[in-house]
This record gives C-alpha cells, sequence and structure tokens, in this order.
C-alpha cells in the first residue's frame, strides 16, 4: 500500500527537508492510486511498463517508462495509473536523478546533395475531368520539383505519381505550394467539371 503522506512513510517526521523519497507499491489496471506527498521531481525507479502521474494542482500529467524522470515543477499531491497491473518503484519529493533515456554525445556527419541547379519548364494547364497529365517529368539529376497552383485558379488539383484522380495523391488547393522531392515524374489531376487549371513548376536539380 502506498502511504497517505511523505509524513507518514518517514514515521511522523518532518517533511521539510528538499529530499526524495522511494514508494513501493502495486497497481491496478486503471485503477487511481492518490498520494498526498508534496515535491518537485518524478522517479520511476522500478516497473514493468508505463506509468501515468498526474500532479495536482495543475493537473498536468506525465508519462514515465523504467528508469525515466522528470523535474515537474512543485506539486502538493499526485495520483497515479497504470494499464498493466504490476508493482513499481517510485521516487517522490525534491531530488535529484539519472534519467536513462538515451542522449547520443557522437557526432554525426552527414553528406546532404543540395541542389545547385534550377529549371522553369513553363506554366502547365491541366484540363478538366481528364486524365492526369505529366507536369515535372523524370530526370536522374531532380532533386525537388516546386508546384504552386495561383490563388486564382478554379479548384483545387491532385498531385501524385502515374495515375493519380480525384481519389488518390495530395491535394493542392489555389494559392497552396507543394515541395516534391525525388527524381520521379509528377502527375496532375483536374476535378473541376468543366474549367482548367493552370499549374507554374519550378524543377531543382543537382548538376
Amino acid at each position: 500500500m502506498p502511504y497517505s503522506s511523505e509524513a507518514e512513510y518517514l514515521g511522523g517526521g518532518s517533511v521539510a527537508s528538499k529530499i526524495s523519497r522511494d514508494y513501493n507499491f502495486p497497481l491496478v489496471a486503471n485503477i487511481v492510486v492518490p498520494m498526498s506527498v508534496s515535491g518537485s521531481t518524478l522517479y520511476l525507479k522500478e516497473a514493468t511498463s508505463d506509468v501515468i502521474i498526474t500532479i495536482y494542482p495543475s493537473g498536468r500529467s506525465v508519462t514515465l517508462k523504467k528508469g525515466q524522470g522528470e523535474d515537474v515543477g512543485a506539486y502538493e499531491n499526485v495520483r497515479i495509473t497504470s494499464a498493466l497491473n504490476q508493482s513499481i518503484t517510485l521516487a517522490l519529493g525534491h531530488g535529484t536523478f539519472q534519467d536513462n533515456r538515451f542522449i547520443s554525445a557522437s557526432s554525426v556527419t552527414a553528406q546532404v546533395d543540395v541542389a545547385n541547379s534550377a529549371a522553369a519548364p513553363g506554366d502547365i494547364a491541366i484540363v478538366a475531368l481528364a486524365v492526369a497529365v505529366v507536369v515535372s517529368a523524370a530526370r536522374s539529376t531532380k532533386k525537388e520539383t516546386v508546384i504552386t497552383n495561383p490563388i486564382a485558379s478554379a479548384s483545387r488539383v491532385r498531385l501524385g505519381p502515374v495515375g493519380v484522380d480525384d481519389t488518390k495523391g495530395r491535394n493542392l488547393g489555389p494559392g497552396e505550394t507543394a515541395i516534391l522531392s525525388g527524381s520521379m515524374a509528377w502527375y496532375a489531376y483536374n476535378p473541376h467539371a468543366t474549367t482548367a487549371v493552370t499549374l507554374e513548376i519550378l524543377e531543382m536539380d543537382k548538376l
């Protein structure tokens, strides 16, 4: 059973010292365990699955795994729940803790292939309710395709690979721009019943 207060845990002693205390108790799935313990830090020392701790008076909830802790700011009491039955050891109070979440101290070197050339193939009109048409052809040196649907357009269009239609692909509304990565061909489909839509195309290459 959890103790009703830190004073009870300490055998009725003072709770004024700025320390953290361990509480060992079982959790029953989806049953809230309230604890009248004040502090500012949480540290889950032992657990077999996630534990949800709600702190008051803020009402903020924190989900911790075994070995994880957090400085949550001042709290006056907590409520603890778990989706599964388990026994836990939870440190509450004002202590310090060592969080075991991995933080890499190593440096990472990555080569980014930045485009160094641009091509403007010209505006392309997409006929209403016709088969999707190529708006940017495949090219091995192409890195990105920038497609703009002018704000004055009569309709949105759908962008995607060959076969794109009004049930597949990315919607591009009037006034919106899409930046599509890769060297593949991109197609556009116009779902408007009567009016063509003209798209503005810019292609970025690495030569």
